[in-house]
C-alpha cells in the first residue's frame, strides 16, 4: 500500500464521497496537489492510491513540472477509465486537457492538422477487434505505461505476424505492413521495455517467436541469419523442440520482427565513425523499402542474399 504523501490545506468532511472524490481526481488532473482532500473514499481508495502514487512518481521524476504531471495524470486517468466503468461513470467523462486549465497551455510543439485533415476518432472504432482487446490486455499487463505504446506496441505485434504476406497495391508499387517506431520517454518512468516485453512475450507464447529476430545482433549476423544460409552444427542433438524452431526460423528466414533496447545508446552507437553498428543505417533504410531481395557481400567475399526481407521493429 503506497503512503499518502502530506500535502498542504485542511481536510473537509465526507458529505458526498464520489463528489469529492471526483473534485479531488480534477484537481491532481492540474498536475498540483489539491488543498483540500476527502476525509474519506471509500470504494475509491484503491484507485486514489494508484493515482497518487504516480502523481509521486511523475513529480520526482519531472521536479515538480506541473505539465508533465498533468499528462501524465490524465493519460493514466483514461487508461483506467477503459478498463473500470465504474471509474468511467464516476467522472462521465473523464478529465482531459482540454477540459482542465494548466498554467502553462503550450502542451505540444507538434503543430495541429487544419480541421479538413483531421479524423474523427469514431473512424477507428471496431477497425480492429483484435487491436482493442490486445490494447485492454496490455494496459493491464503494464498499467503504468505511458497509453499510447499499448496501441503502437500492438500494431508492432500484427506487423511481425503479418510477415510480409500482405501489402496495399498502390498503383505500381506494393506497400508492406512493416513499421519503425520508438518508444520514447524518461528513463524508468513510462514502462517502455515492460510494455515491449508484454508483446514479445505474447508473440512467443503464441507460437510466434519464430518470426521474431534476435535483441542485439550485429549487421552482418543480421543480414547472415536473413540469408538463412547456415543451421547450427548440432542441430540433429538438439532437442526436438529446439529442432522445431529452427526448423521454422529457416522457412522465413528474412521476415523477422526486431526488439532493440535502449534506442539513444543504439542511436549514438550507429552513428560513430568506424562503428559496426553504423552499418545498420544503410541497412533498415533499404529494408524499409521492401525490396524483392537483400544482398550481402561480407568482408570475406562470401555473397548470402535474403529473398523477400522485412525486418519490423521498435525500440525503447
Amino acid at each position: 500500500m503506497v503512503q499518502t504523501p502530506i500535502r498542504p490545506g485542511t481536510r473537509k468532511k465526507a458529505k458526498d464521497i464520489d463528489s469529492e472524490v471526483r473534485e479531488y481526481i480534477q484537481g491532481l488532473c492540474k498536475g498540483v496537489w489539491p488543498d483540500d482532500q476527502p476525509e474519506d473514499f471509500g470504494e475509491w481508495k484503491d484507485v486514489i492510491e494508484d493515482i497518487e502514487r504516480i502523481f509521486t512518481k511523475t513529480q520526482q521524476a519531472t521536479k515538480s513540472n506541473a505539465q508533465k504531471i498533468a499528462e501524465q495524470i490524465n493519460k493514466t486517468i483514461t487508461g483506467l477509465c477503459k478498463t473500470d466503468p465504474a471509474l468511467a461513470e464516476l467522472l462521465n467523462p473523464p478529465p482531459t486537457l482540454d477540459d482542465i486549465e494548466i498554467e502553462n497551455e503550450d502542451i505540444s510543439s507538434f503543430v495541429e492538422l487544419p480541421e479538413y485533415a483531421q479524423l474523427a476518432p469514431s473512424l477507428a472504432e471496431g477497425a480492429c477487434p483484435w487491436l482493442d482487446k490486445y490494447v485492454r490486455f496490455s494496459r493491464m499487463a503494464s498499467p503504468e505505461a505511458y497509453d499510447d505504446y499499448h496501441v503502437f506496441t500492438g500494431l508492432w505485434a500484427l506487423s511481425v505476424v503479418n510477415a510480409r504476406r500482405a501489402y496495399l497495391p498502390l498503383g505500381n508499387e506494393r506497400v508492406y505492413g512493416n513499421l519503425m517506431i520508438a518508444l520514447y520517454g524518461n528513463s524508468s518512468l513510462f514502462a517502455k521495455s515492460t510494455t515491449a516485453r508484454v508483446a514479445k512475450k505474447m508473440l512467443i507464447e503464441s507460437g510466434l517467436g519464430h518470426l521474431l529476430g534476435p535483441d542485439k545482433p550485429s549487421p552482418s549476423k543480421l543480414l547472415s541469419n536473413m540469408a538463412g544460409k547456415h543451421i547450427a552444427s548440432d542441430y540433429s542433438s538438439l532437442p526436438i523442440e529446439k529442432q522445431e524452431l529452427i526448423r521454422k526460423k529457416m522457412t522465413m528466414p528474412g521476415q523477422k520482427g526486431m526488439y532493440i533496447d535502449e534506442i539513444g545508446k543504439f542511436i549514438e552507437s550507429a552513428l560513430k565513425k568506424n562503428s559496426t553498428n553504423s552499418e545498420f543505417v544503410d541497412i533498415l533504410l533499404t529494408l524499409d523499402a521492401c525490396p524483392l531481395s537483400l544482398l550481402q557481400i561480407p568482408r570475406q567475399g562470401d555473397q548470402s542474399r535474403s529473398y523477400n526481407p522485412i525486418s519490423p521493429y521498435w525500440e525503447g
